[in-house]
């Protein structure tokens, strides 16, 4: 990701009051900004995890998973896609 779309997607959120600036430090002559959730934001990452969570489980179904990601991930290794293996670390169960 390019600095412009980071920075892009910063200020936007910002903005839509999901984010806010934290804290603001010099690092090596240049300025830091650590941002947190606001409560809106909070709930906006809460209401996409449980949609994600819903797609994930959809796409599980389709796969033949539908108790979920397997513990053994190497027994159905080829079956499972990237897109799965992201969803899983970014919606835990």
């Amino acid at each position: 990701m390019r600095a412009g779309t980071l920075y892009s997607a910063l200020d936007r959120l910002r903005l839509d009051g999901l984010i806010r600036v934290d804290r603001e430090e010099i690092v090596e002559s240049r300025l830091r900004r650590y941002y947190r959730l606001t409560p809106e934001g909070s709930r906006q990452l809460a209401a996409e995890a449980a949609r994600l969570r819903a797609n994930a489980a959809t796409a599980f179904a389709r796969l033949g998973l539908a108790g979920g990601w397997p513990d053994d991930r190497r027994r159905i290794g080829a079956r499972l896609s990237p897109l799965a293996e992201v969803v899983s670390q970014v919606v835990p169960a």
